[in-house]
């Protein structure tokens, strides 16, 4: 059967069109075996890494590695250990501030031991953090209900902190674990003297002095006591024992001065100011009672106090008080001229670490 050249054409071309589309085929097929093969075997070798080198600097530093699950662990460094003998150092150097930093570790690695609340109460009284302190005290109690030392120290706390009532309860309870002790009685005679119990803070005062015949801050506080109730010539005594004992404390001359001002003996005052400006010359009051006494004429009718026999006669004094009860004087005062002389506060000395 013949075509003519119309039907030729067309035929050819759908010859044609079938031979591309087997070919276009053929072609996706091998295509798809070429991209399954090679897929095959990057999965084959297993020991590639997957990071992407150009999104992870670390990834070309340490091939091999896959660092997106490993962890830098750091070394947490150390506690410092901290020894009672260390901190106790400090204490006793006069670096209370670094005391409080050492006992406060040490008491963290040793919270059962009082002591080292004790100190840490102690330290911190020396800067003048007495809430720390108060608080570090406390928990030597709660430690050691009986710790006597932790009782005194948190009374005188208290004291400085205008608790006066608060501290003498403290003090009582001290006062039961051990009587013979001087600072029991010099503490509770700060608190009455506080309270306004003058002639009870007089009597705690010379017990303490009857217990320690050298205890030089309960004769300072006692002569206080009397200049508080206008027995001037009575202080004079115990002031000159404690001078002589301890000259080189300023508030014992500050305070012998002002006792000698206010029995008219001018020109002694004026040597006891200016000896404890020797001592501390930056020492506030001395300066203006010294500033202020220069500008006062002696009494023509005064008689020269010999201090040496006024220390002498509170010795004998101290010695005529019996164990039973205290010898009490019966005080004499003497009204001379007012000039004003400044005060210095009554105070003690801190109870130090036992050994």
């Amino acid at each position: 059967m013949g075509l003519d050249l119309n039907g030729r054409v067309a035929m050819h071309s759908r010859i044609s069109s079938s031979f591309i589309l087997i070919a276009g085929k053929l072609f996706a097929l091998f295509i798809l075996l070429s991209v399954s093969l090679f897929v095959g075997c990057s999965s084959d070798t297993g020991q590639l890494n997957t990071i992407d080198p150009e999104s992870d600097p670390v990834a070309l530093a340490t091939p091999g590695v896959e660092t997106s699950t490993a962890t830098v662990v750091t070394p947490l460094p150390e506690p410092r250990v901290v020894t009672y003998e260390e901190a106790e150092t400090a204490y006793k150097k006069g670096r209370y501030s670094e005391a409080v930093e050492l006992f406060a570790l040490y008491s963290e690695q040793k919270p059962e031991n009082p002591w080292g609340q004790y100190m840490l109460g102690l330290s911190a009284f020396k800067i003048g953090e007495f809430d720390l302190s108060e608080d570090a005290l406390k928990r030597s109690l709660e430690l050691d209900p009986n710790h006597q030392k932790s009782l005194l120290n948190l009374a005188r706390v208290f004291l400085s902190t205008d608790r006066a009532d608060e501290a003498l309860g403290l003090i009582e309870a001290a006062r039961e674990i051990d009587r013979t002790r001087p600072d029991v009685y010099r503490l509770e005679g700060r608190a009455l003297h506080a309270l306004g119990q003058l002639t009870e803070a007089e009597d705690a005062y010379r017990e303490a002095i009857r217990i320690d015949n050298q205890d030089v801050w309960s004769m300072n506080n006692l002569a206080l006591v009397l200049i508080d109730e206008g027995y001037h010539n009575l202080a004079v005594p115990p002031l000159a024992r404690a001078v002589e004992l301890n000259p080189n404390v300023a508030t014992f001359l500050n305070n012998l001065g002002m006792a000698l001002e206010h029995t008219g003996q001018f020109r002694e005052a004026e040597t006891a100011y200016s000896s404890a400006l020797n001592v501390d010359a930056s020492y506030g009051k001395a300066l203006a009672n010294l500033a202020r006494i220069e500008m006062v004429e002696q009494l023509t009718d005064v008689v020269d106090v010999d201090m040496l026999a006024m220390a002498e006669d509170f010795v004998a004094e101290i010695a005529s008080w019996s164990d039973e009860a205290i010898a009490r004087e019966i005080p004499v005062a003497i009204v001379v001229q007012d000039s004003s002389a400044v005060f210095t506060a009554q105070s003690d000395s801190t109870t130090t670490q036992d050994q």
